[in-house]
């Protein structure tokens, strides 16, 4: 698993449980270990079409993003 899904998983899981990860507190060590649970059973789903989709999409924006950049280092050495 690449770190960009990983980030994008964590990201969703407290976005989807605010209760849980309220955005204006800091999380405790408990709340990591509670979001690295989730967010680790919402990848190992089996048979996912969401999660499929969003594997699909993180490596459609980490593809764009090295294009991106390998086109901007070919503009500069010229």
């Amino acid at each position: 698993m690449s770190d960009t899904l990983g980030a994008f998983m964590a990201r969703a899981v407290v976005l989807e449980n605010t209760e849980l990860f309220p955005l204006e507190k800091e999380l405790t060590e408990s709340d990591v270990q509670d979001l690295i649970k989730l967010s680790t059973e919402r990848l190992l789903e089996r048979d996912s079409p969401a999660l499929e989709t969003v594997k699909m999409q993180v490596t459609f924006d980490t593809a764009r993003v090295l294009e991106a950049e390998s086109c901007e280092r070919g503009r500069l050495d010229r």
